[in-house]
Parts: C-alpha cells; structure tokens; sequence
C-alpha cells in the first residue's frame, strides 16, 4: 500500500531526527510515496513503476512544507497509467546540498512535469543535474512559493522529446498562485544541457498567479552566459 513517512505527530524533542533511506528497491503496484514532517529523504538506486492510480495521482509527494534534505538520486521511473500526474511533487522547503539527479524519466511515467518544486530553504543551493528524461514535459516546474532565495544547479541533463511549442523544454518557471512574491533572487544555473530544436525553458505566470515584471524575474545563466527566458503566454 501506499508508504507514508512522517506526519502531524508532535515529536518528544528537538533531538528526534527522523531520516527516511529507501535503497535498492522495486517499488510497483500500490507503493506510491506520501512524506510528511521528516528531516531527510533518501531514495537511491530504485525503479518505480506500473502502480495502480485509480485518479489523479502525484506518486511521490513531500506535504509538509518544513526544511527538509532531500536526495532523489540514481533512481529508474518506469511507465505508469494515465492518472500519474505530476511525478515528484516538493512542497518541502529543499535544504542546502539536496539534489534530483542521475535519474531517468522514461516516456509515460507521468502526463505533466517530471518534478515540480514549491519549497527552498532560504540561502539554498540545490542540485538537478545528470538526468535522462525520454520526453520533458518540462521535466522541472520551479514554483517556489515566497521569495526564494537560492541557486540551483542544472547541468549534463538529456532529454530526447519534448512538448509542443510554446510548452517545450527542460523547465518552466511558474509563480504558484499568488503565493510567490518574486522570483528576484533565485538564480538557475543551465551547463551542457543534450536536447532537440526548440527552446530550453520558459517562465509562464496564469491568469491567477503573480504576472512577471522585469523586477521579479530569475536570473538563468546557460553555459556561463545570461539567458533572457521568454515568456509563454
């Protein structure tokens, strides 16, 4: 069934760190991932694939919105049915050091992005790096809620197909609702990314989230050089 790590349980004390390691292993069938109020998340070395979604589905979803190191590294997501939407869902405010990398993404383990961020730790760097994903449908949405203040590291990612334009890319920068302030002091670091034609990423802001001005912008940085991401209407 459905493992769930953490949640609203008041801990005894301060000193009660919960880490959660998951190695090595097949997850399948009912075995999606729910996390709640932990202090670190490691899942290295595992496929994930074919579970029974009966509704739409965000397989592997961090709820509470706490700092928290999170390492999704080296991992294999296999194909899943149609109600697997948002892959990764990271509500968690992701600490210094935490990283989704090495991972592939194969064609139908999810309908909409691979990994969408909601959370960082204030002063944060994070790492996304080494992925293969057989079709971005922007493999990575930032939505940080707030003002975040963090870099990111995206390098050596692959990907073979993409969405449609204007939706193509590796990543799109979206404010959730009205929740992000301003994206002002949040700096996206592109090195070496493998890709079709069409263009690497994009910032997009709906009919209810806060619109983009120049102020509020991110600063990407592809290959060392200032990148002016267009906007999608």
């Amino acid at each position: 069934g459905k493992m769930t790590f953490g949640g609203s349980t008041a801990r005894a004390t301060d000193a009660e760190k919960i880490d959660v390691k998951l190695t090595g292993l097949t997850l399948t069938a009912g075995a999606v991932i729910e996390v709640g109020d932990i202090d670190s998340f490691t899942m290295t070395g595992c496929k994930f694939l074919e579970h029974d979604l009966t509704a739409k589905t965000m397989p592997i979803s961090f709820k509470a919105e706490k700092p928290m190191l999170i390492h999704i590294d080296n991992n294999e997501f296999g194909p899943e049915n149609q109600f697997s939407y948002n892959l990764i869902d990271v509500y968690a405010a992701m600490k210094a050091g935490s990283s989704i990398s090495g991972n592939t993404f194969m064609d139908d383990c999810c309908t909409h992005n691979q990994i969408s961020l909601y959370g960082v730790d204030d002063h944060a760097s994070i790492e996304i790096n080494d992925n293969i994903c057989a079709m971005s449908r922007n493999m990575v949405r930032f939505g940080f809620k707030g003002t975040p203040n963090c870099v990111v590291e995206m390098s050596n990612n692959t990907y073979y197909e993409t969405d449609v334009a204007p939706w193509d890319g590796l990543f799109l920068v979206q404010p959730y609702g009205k929740q992000t302030e301003s994206f002002a002091n949040t700096t996206i670091m592109v090195n070496k990314t493998k890709k079709p034609e069409g263009q690497l990423c994009y910032l997009y802001a709906g009919a209810n989230d806060t619109p983009f001005t120049d102020d509020n912008k991110p600063t990407v940085v592809v290959d060392g050089e200032i990148f002016d991401a267009p906007i999608s209407k």
